[in-house]
């Protein structure tokens, strides 16, 4: 897979007769150590750690260029590297959409699960201290009839305890 990168180097002289006695385009000399320095810290990265972290591999790449030292001879230093953008082709730009959006879609429903299960053991909570208290859920039962009631409804249902439907049937 082909990526293309751009970078800035940020350079500055700090010996001028270094850099006219000792190297004949000391610029030229810059850009290629940037070069292959770029070349050679992103293509140990996987594509999806290049572009979800271009701050941390600009920071990699201004200490690798401090580290060396080699433009020092040349009376320049680099004080920082940094990449701008990365271009990729179209089509994996196109699949790395569409696994992004299953990505999302898979934790979304995930979180949706997850929210059904806190639901359920609410309700199960619930359930349990009305089990206990029969006042409870005589309340519960009168707070849902005045729902019913409050809103502009032509029919009200009465549900009726199924322990009294069973007593009348027996």
């Amino acid at each position: 897979l082909t990526i293309s990168l751009d970078a800035v180097v940020y350079s500055r002289i700090q010996n001028p007769l270094d850099g006219t006695l000792r190297v004949t385009d000391p610029e030229s000399c810059c850009e290629l150590l940037a070069m292959s320095t770029l070349r050679n810290i992103t293509g140990g990265y996987m594509l999806i750690e290049l572009v979800s972290s271009q701050k941390a591999l600009s920071r990699q790449i201004t200490a690798a260029l401090d580290a060396t030292g080699a433009t020092e001879s040349c009376g320049i230093r680099i004080v920082r590297g940094e990449i701008t953008d990365i271009y990729m082709p179209e089509t994996l730009q196109r699949a790395m959409a569409v696994e992004q959006e299953a990505r999302r879609e898979a934790m979304a429903k995930v979180a949706s699960a997850n929210g059904e299960r806190d639901a359920v053991k609410a309700l199960k909570e619930a359930a349990d201290i009305m089990e206990m208290n029969p006042i409870a859920l005589q309340l519960r039962y009168l707070q849902t009839l005045n729902t019913i009631a409050n809103d502009e409804t032509q029919s009200i249902v009465f549900p009726f305890p199924i322990d009294i439907v069973q007593k009348l049937i027996k």
